[in-house]
C-alpha cells in the first residue's frame, strides 16, 4: 500500500467520488446507470439550472415528476432539489467548477438502471380530498416496508384509509394516472380497487395484494421488507395512525411514502437525503389536497413522522437536512404543523469523538484508534469537523491496518487536498480529503474513507481489517499564539452508520473508536448511558443526537424504559456543537416516550406486516410515531379512538404534558399506544 496526492481540487463532496470510484471498481460504472443527487442550488430557479445543466450535459439530467411548475420558476436564494444524472454529469457537479451553475452542494443517493427510471412522467397534481370539518388530522410517514393493506389502516375490508402511498422502489407502471419519474403513487381509488380484486370470502390475499403494488418481487436480488414477518415502516405506521378496522375511522387519513429498501440495507455510504427529500415533495403536494367539507376554511393539518436517523453531519443544525425540514416547514404552507423524529439509537456505539486542538505540553499529537471490523462488505466513513474559528488549524495523518504512515493533511488552505491509498495492484482502497462546506455551515470537513474489507466477489480491491490510527495536531496560526486556543475548542469526528439493520441479509459492520480510558461498565455492570465526570477518553456519549435531528423546527423523541421510568441506555443525547452565532439549535430531544418496556423485555408492541399479527419492535424509532399520535390528537383537540370499542382491546393513554405550541417538554409515563 502507498499514499499520494492527488492532483487538482478536492471534490465538494468525498464520499461521492470515493463512490462513484468504488462503483467504477465493482460494476464496471455502467454507462445506462442513473444517479440520484441532492443540489444545494443557490440564487437561481430549478428551470435556469435545467436550461444549463441542458445545454453542458445533453441527455444526462432528468429533474424528478414531483416537481411542479410552479416549483420549477421559482427563484430561490436557496433551495436543495434533486435530479437524476448520469456519472460524468455528476462527476462535473461535484467540483468547484459547478459553481458555475450556482450548485454549492452535492448529496448522492442511490445508483438506478435505466429500466427503472421513466423519464417521461410528469407533475400530476393531486385531486382535492374533503375531509370532516372537525377532528381531522393528516397523518405522513416516511418509511421503508409500510403495509399499506394492514387492516389499521382500512375502513373496511376492501377500503383504505391511505389516501396515497408512494412506493419508491416498485415499477413504474405507465397506465398510472399519477406516475412518478421512480417508483409508484398509487391513490386511494387503486389501492381499493386492488383490494376488491384479491379479496375473497371476506379475507384479502395480502402477498398478492403487495404483488400487485411492487412492494414484494423476487424477480432480482432485492428485498422486499413487506414480505417478512417484521416490517418497519408497518410497525412505525401503526403506532403513529393504525387504528382497529372496525373503528372506522375517517378523521385521519394517511399518506405516505415508502423509501426504496436499498437506502436501509445498503449502507456503502450513500445518503438516503435524496430519496427523502422526494419524498418531502411528494407529500408536501398530497398534503395541500386535504380540504374541509364544511364552511371551515383553514387548511387541514399535516404532522409527519419520519423514524430515520444518521450519525454524521455538522451537529449544529446548519446541515442539508437541518434546512430540508425548516424548507419543508417554513415554505410548506399552514397544512405541515410539525415533524416528528427520533433522538438516534447510538448513545454507547462509539462512533462519536472529540479531540481537544489545544497543544499538550509534551507537544505530541493525540492518537485516535479507529476498529475497522472483519468480514465488511461495505464502504466506511469517517467525519473529521473542524472547530468554525478560522484560525484553527488541525493535521492529520492515517495509519492504515499493517500498512503506512500517510503524509500529512492540514485543515489549512492551499495545502494538498487530497490523499489517496492504493494497493499493489493500483487500486484506490481509501481516500483522506479535505473539503470547505459553504455558508451555513462554513466549516472544514476532513473525511476518510475506505474500502470494505471482505467481498463475495474475489475481484474487488479491499481494505485490511484490524486498527487505524489517526494522529490529530492542532496549533495556532495566522500570528495566534498556540496558548490562545481555548481548552473547548476540538475536532468532532462521527463515523458514519455502518451497521446492516435487523431483518435484512448482513452485509456492514459498524467500525468503532477504541480507547481503553472509555468505561463501559457502571458499579453493578450495567452499561453506562453518561460520560464519567472529568473523563479523559476522547470517545464521547455526549453529542450522539442524530444527524437529521439538529434542527430547532422538528420535535426529537427519545425513548424511556416504562418500567422505570429512565432513558433507554441507547438513546443519543446532545449538546450539539455551537451554530453560527455560537449558540446551539437545541440542547437535545424535546420529548421522551416508551421505547422499551423494560431493560429485560424490549421494544413496544405494534402490528407486523400481516394483519392481525403484532411483533416487538425497539429504539427512538418507535418512541416517535407514539409522539406524532399525541401530538395530532392535541391538535384536533380530541384522541384518534375517543373511547374503547367493544370487542376491542383497551387503550393506555396519559394525558398532559404537551404542549405542541412550544417543543413538546415533560416525560410521559405512557404515551398512547394503539394496542
Amino acid at each position: 500500500m502507498e499514499w499520494s496526492a492527488t492532483d487538482g481540487d478536492a471534490p465538494i463532496n468525498p464520499v461521492l467520488a470515493f463512490r462513484q470510484n468504488l462503483h467504477s471498481q465493482n460494476a464496471g460504472g455502467a454507462a445506462d446507470h442513473w444517479w440520484s443527487a441532492l443540489l444545494d442550488l443557490r440564487d437561481s430557479s430549478i428551470e435556469q439550472l435545467l436550461a444549463r445543466l441542458g445545454s453542458a450535459f445533453p441527455g444526462q439530467i432528468i429533474l424528478p415528476s414531483v416537481y411542479s411548475p410552479e416549483d420549477r420558476q421559482a427563484h430561490k436564494a436557496r433551495q436543495l432539489m434533486v435530479v437524476f444524472a448520469k456519472a460524468p454529469a455528476l462527476e462535473a457537479l461535484n467540483r468547484t467548477g459547478a459553481h458555475e451553475f450556482n450548485v454549492y452542494g452535492v448529496a448522492d443517493g442511490m445508483v438506478h438502471d435505466s429500466a427503472s427510471v421513466n423519464a417521461s412522467a410528469r407533475f400530476h397534481p393531486p385531486p382535492k380530498v374533503p375531509v370532516a370539518d372537525t377532528g381531522s388530522v393528516v397523518m405522513g410517514i416516511i418509511d421503508d416496508g409500510i403495509a399499506i393493506a394492514n387492516d389499521l389502516f382500512r375502513t373496511g375490508p376492501t377500503s383504505s384509509r391511505v389516501e396515497n402511498a408512494w412506493v419508491m422502489e416498485a415499477p413504474f407502471v405507465e397506465t398510472d394516472g399519477q406516475n412518478q419519474t421512480i417508483g409508484r403513487s398509487i391513490s386511494r381509488a387503486q389501492i381499493n380497487d386492488l383490494l376488491r380484486q384479491h379479496t375473497a370470502g371476506g379475507f384479502l390475499d395480502e402477498a398478492r395484494f403487495y404483488q400487485s403494488t411492487g412492494q414484494i418481487t423476487f424477480a432480482d436480488a432485492g428485498y422486499s421488507p413487506v414480505s417478512a414477518q417484521r416490517s418497519h415502516g408497518t410497525h412505525i405506521a401503526a403506532v403513529a395512525a393504525g387504528a382497529p378496522m372496525h373503528a372506522a375511522i375517517s378523521t385521519r387519513p394517511i399518506i405516505c411514502a415508502t423509501l426504496p429498501p436499498r437506502v436501509t440495507v445498503d449502507v456503502t455510504g450513500q445518503s438516503s437525503l435524496p430519496a427523502v427529500a422526494l419524498a418531502l415533495q411528494h407529500l408536501h403536494h398530497q398534503a395541500k389536497s386535504f380540504v374541509f367539507d364544511g364552511a371551515k376554511g383553514d387548511p387541514v393539518p399535516v404532522v409527519l413522522n419520519f423514524s430515520f436517523g444518521n450519525f454524521s453531519g455538522p451537529h449544529d443544525g446548519t446541515g442539508e437536512i437541518d434546512f430540508l425540514l425548516e424548507q419543508f416547514i417554513t415554505q410548506g404552507g399552514a397544512q405541515l404543523r410539525k415533524i416528528v423524529l427520533p433522538a438516534g439509537n447510538g448513545n454507547l456505539s462509539r462512533t462519536h469523538a472529540e479531540v481537544p486542538l489545544k497543544p499538550r505540553k509534551n507537544k505530541r499529537s493525540r492518537k485516535l484508534r479507529l476498529v475497522s471490523p472483519p468480514d465488511d462488505r461495505t464502504a466506511s466513513h469517517v467525519q473529521f469537523w473542524i472547530p468554525r474559528d478560522a484560525s484553527h488549524v488541525a493535521r492529520f495523518r492515517a495509519t492504515p491496518p499493517g500498512g503506512p504512515k500517510s503524509p500529512v493533511l492540514s485543515s489549512q488552505e492551499g495545502t494538498p487536498a487530497e490523499l489517496v491509498l492504493r494497493n499493489g495492484s493500483g487500486d484506490i482502497i481509501a481516500r483522506l480529503t479535505r473539503s470547505h462546506i459553504p455558508a451555513p455551515v462554513n466549516r472544514c470537513l476532513i473525511s476518510l474513507s475506505f474500502n470494505p474489507t471482505e467481498s463475495l466477489t474475489p475481484s474487488n480491491a479491499l481494505m485490511r481489517a484490524g486498527h487505524w490510527k489517526i494522529a490529530i495536531k492542532g496549533a495556532g496560526c495566522d500570528g495566534m499564539d498556540a496558548a490562545e486556543v481555548l481548552d473547548t475548542d476540538a475536532v468532532q469526528s462521527w463515523i458514519r452508520r455502518d451497521e446492516t439493520v435487523p431483518g435484512f441479509a448482513p452485509g456492514g459492520r459498524q467500525p468503532r473508536f477504541e480507547d481503553a480510558r472509555y468505561k463501559t461498565r457502571g458499579t453493578f455492570g450495567r452499561p453506562l448511558a453518561t460520560d464519567p465526570k472529568r473523563t479523559r477518553s476522547l470517545i464521547r456519549r455526549e453529542g450522539t443526537l442524530s444527524g437529521y435531528a439538529t434542527g430547532a423546527f422538528p420535535v426529537v423523541v427519545a425513548a424511556l424504559e416504562a418500567k422505570t421510568k429512565q432513558l433507554s441506555t441507547y438513546s443519543a443525547s446532545g449538546p450539539l456543537s455551537p451554530g453560527p452565532d455560537q449558540t446551539p439549535t437545541r440542547i437535545g430531544p424535546d420529548v421522551a416516550a416508551r421505547g422499551d418496556d423494560s431493560a429485560i423485555l424490549r421494544g413496544v408492541i405494534s402490528a407486523g406486516s400481516a394483519s392481525g399479527s403484532f411483533v416487538r419492535m425497539s429504539g427512538t424509532s418507535v418512541a416517535a410515531p407514539a409522539v406524532a399520535r399525541a401530538v395530532a390528537d392535541e391538535l384536533c383537540g380530541k384522541p384518534m379512538i375517543p373511547k374503547p370499542i367493544k370487542g376491542a382491546p383497551k387503550l393506555r393513554c396519559t394525558k398532559g404534558y404537551l404542549d405542541i405550541d412550544l417543543h413538546l417538554q415533560g416525560l410521559p409515563e405512557d404515551i398512547l399506544n394503539p394496542y
